[in-house]
């Protein structure tokens, strides 16, 4: 081909013989080298690591917020030591530690306080002696009186107990009566009593809801104390 061929017009229906000029290799494109990149420095186990630690934060209230907490903080360990090797996360990681050591230590704190005000209540039922356990503030200790009554009728018993919280603490009683029936069985009824502060007295009123059992033989068969662990 001569350099008129190239100049020479090219009429319609002719096909022209000028090769076409080949395109310029494309450049190579950093977009997924960047990508990949970044895809290699993300660090998820120090992200599980620190929600995970907040999670048992939150539950630390309860025993199993401890267990959570610990788990983050194993967690957040593992991303501490990746984001060591150079991957994200390192602020994240050392977040998660320092929230899962705070999950645990509240948790323990909160598990001694629940043991405490358990041991502040108690159960006891009247003629076992050995029932209750708390020995400084034995529940029956904190009934005043036992005052038998009749409705206006006469024919519903009904039981007002009298009580002074000895304990240290916010405490609800469970209150048991009984009474003896026409044949000599004993009718229970049972009523819990709204919380009464640390020296507070109350009055528990306790009606016989059978209606069968003798107004004048109410007796206090067991009395259980449950004290608040977050009151004073």
């Amino acid at each position: 081909m001569t350099v008129d061929d190239w100049f020479r017009p090219t009429y319609r229906g002719e096909v022209s013989e000028s090769p076409t000029p080949p395109r310029p290799p494309a450049a190579p494109s950093d977009s997924g080298a960047a990508a990949a990149t970044e895809e290699s420095t993300e660090n998820p186990i120090a992200i599980a690591g620190i929600l995970v630690s907040v999670m048992g934060l939150v539950l630390a209230i309860i025993v199993v917020g401890g267990f959570i907490g610990l788990t983050g903080f194993i967690l957040s360990a593992i991303g501490y030591k990746r984001s060591k090797a150079g991957l994200d996360g390192r602020r994240l990681a050392i977040g998660g530690m320092v929230l899962g050591v705070l999950a645990v230590a509240f948790a323990v704190l909160s598990t001694f306080i629940i043991v405490q005000a358990l041991n502040d209540g108690d159960s006891f039922l009247f003629g076992d002696s050995d029932s209750a356990l708390n020995e400084e503030f034995p529940p029956e200790d904190d009934v005043d009186l036992v005052e038998c009554r009749a409705s206006n009728s006469g024919a519903i018993g009904q039981a007002v107990v009298t009580i002074t919280n000895n304990s240290d603490r916010t405490a609800a009683y469970l209150v048991d009566i009984a009474w003896v029936d026409d044949s000599g069985a004993a009718v229970t009824s049972s009523v819990r009593s709204a919380p009464a502060e640390s020296g507070e007295t109350i009055d528990v009123r306790v009606i016989d809801l059978t209606g069968m059992g003798d107004p004048d033989t109410c007796e206090l068969t067991q009395i259980d104390r449950t004290v608040n662990p977050f009151g004073s």
